[in-house]
């Protein structure tokens, strides 16, 4: 069974700038997830190892942590860790450089699949999760699907999951 991490989409609004603090499996997760649906926008990636860090060569703006406390341009730092020890160190380093609590995210969200997903890298997994962050499927509360063009009812279907569980409404 494999595991992906979902963007705490629950405590990030929608167009805001965000600050990544790690960039392990996470912050790859969370890259995959906002390159494809542009929910935000990553300013930079913060990293202690930001020099060595073999994905400054992806183009990605790896910067010193403490460098955050010179920018004022972002909206949230989002933590990428899944270790506690390395969360409230980062919290603790955060607040000596000024960043307010309200801006830092924590949250931290595994999405199993593989056994459950029809999809071919888990996205129909990650949606059902932010879906079920967002609130949707509580009192009735449905979103509505058109799938067009799809290559097979249930190989690599990012909707047959929705449609299985009747979780959605088909159009």
């Amino acid at each position: 069974m494999s595991e992906l991490f979902l963007f705490p989409y629950g405590s990030v609004k929608a167009g805001s700038k965000v600050v990544l603090y790690g960039a392990g499996m996470i912050a790859d997760d969370y890259m995959i997830q906002i390159t494809e649906n542009n929910y935000c926008e990553i300013m930079y990636i913060a990293a202690s190892d930001y020099k060595e860090n073999p994905k400054n060569k992806k183009h990605w703006n790896i910067v010193n942590p403490e460098s955050l406390k010179n920018y004022e341009d972002y909206d949230y730092v989002v933590l990428a860790t899944i270790m506690p020890k390395f969360r409230d160190e980062m919290k603790y380093n955060l607040r000596n450089w000024g960043v307010p609590n309200e801006k830092i995210v924590s949250d931290i969200h595994k999405v199993f699949h593989e056994s459950n997903s029809y999809s071919q890298h888990g996205e129909d997994m990650i949606i059902y999760t932010a879906f079920t962050h967002m609130g949707y499927f509580r009192d009735g509360k449905l979103p509505t699907y058109i799938d067009i063009g799809a290559h097979h009812p249930y190989n690599i279907s990012n909707t047959a999951l929705f449609h299985k569980k009747d979780v959605m409404v088909s159009i």
